[in-house]
């Protein structure tokens, strides 16, 4: 079975709604996502440089016989409503997401 990691960079819309964008990531799509198979573990990360495009990281744990199936995964369960979104999320640009796999 594969490891690896999926990355991703993110933002709240603005920074008024930022406690709503870091309550949803935290108490309802980790949890969503640690549901879907392949997903092991989830660690949230506040960027400290101040220059950074993207202000927040994940990084999901994941384990899969082919990991790049994780997003057939995630795609399957979004149409599903297994991932429940929130509009406090900057959608436009899209989040910088990268899947990764231990060597």
């Amino acid at each position: 079975m594969a490891k690896g990691v999926m990355v991703v960079f993110s933002n709240p819309i603005d920074s008024s709604r930022e406690s709503e964008y870091n309550d949803w990531y935290t108490n309802v799509h980790l949890p969503d996502l640690l549901k879907l198979p392949g997903f092991v573990g989830a660690r949230r990360f506040r960027v400290l440089d101040k220059d950074a495009d993207k202000r927040y990281l994940a990084v999901y744990e994941l384990e899969a016989d082919d990991l790049n199936e994780i997003t057939e995964v995630i795609g399957k369960a979004v149409e599903a409503g297994g991932i429940r979104m929130t509009e406090a999320i900057e959608l436009e640009p899209l989040a910088f997401v990268r899947l990764c796999e231990e060597l």
